[in-house]
């Protein structure tokens, strides 16, 4: 079943007849071990990521098909960023791109999330980039100064705009559709963080005052979702 155990234990590299596996824990090895000897495998949320990992890692396919299918029926937002982490770790384009389609549909409930809250920078950029996000941009700017805040305490760092955006980034900053903003939540909300400069700032209030004049250096396009609900 696993060509990986065979070259182990039979190819000419064979290593010693016992074999450490300190990587493994003890509940996701037994289920491992209970579907190479009889095709069966009983999956929970606790040991399925487990399981998972001794599948690709032992190139078992089928295994990992029955994983990837309990993880797409049992995705919520307290284990989706962790499963797409494993699944960008593997390789896994299938499981990834159900994940995303979960961040998507769910994104208001995802960003409120304490696991959002520790997701990497990295993360944090494809999820502001995601065009489908199902949600409203100040709800994800929101979301977005908040990541900022908990970084600057994980990294002891004075709250301050300037700071926050240091963290975050440009190409976080820039993926925000503050210009799709109604003025009132603008001013209430983005201006108060004091993430972005003044001329940022000043520059928004004149295109949501007059489009047609004003120039911004961010996308003025609403996501697709809105555009579906105004239809």
């Amino acid at each position: 079943k696993s060509p990986v155990f065979n070259a182990m234990f039979c190819g000419e590299l064979a290593e010693q007849e016992h074999i450490n596996l300190p990587d493994c824990e003890y509940e996701g090895m037994l289920e491992f071990l209970r579907f190479l000897y009889t095709e069966k495998v009983d999956l929970s949320g606790i040991d399925v990521m487990q399981v998972l990992y001794l599948a690709e890692k032992y190139m078992v396919p089928n295994l990992t098909k029955r994983c990837n299918s309990f993880l797409n029926l049992n995705l919520d937002v307290s284990n989706v960023f962790s499963v797409l982490e494993h699944a960008d770790f593997f390789s896994n384009d299938h499981l990834a791109s159900d994940c995303w389609y979960f961040v998507d549909k769910n994104a208001k409930d995802v960003l409120s999330s304490a696991e959002f809250l520790a997701i990497e920078r990295s993360v944090l950029k494809n999820v502001v980039a995601r065009d489908m996000l199902n949600v409203e941009e100040v709800v994800l700017f929101k979301a977005v100064d908040c990541w900022a805040v908990k970084e600057c305490e994980r990294q002891n760092l004075k709250e301050e705009g300037p700071v926050k955006r240091l963290l975050l980034g440009e190409k976080i900053i820039k993926k925000i559709r503050f210009p799709v903003m109604r003025k009132e939540v603008f001013t209430d909300v983005v201006i108060k963080s004091k993430i972005l400069t003044k001329k940022e700032e000043n520059r928004i209030i004149e295109y949501l005052s007059s489009p047609e004049n004003a120039q911004v250096d961010f996308l003025t396009t609403p996501r697709m979702y809105m555009k579906r609900s105004q239809r």
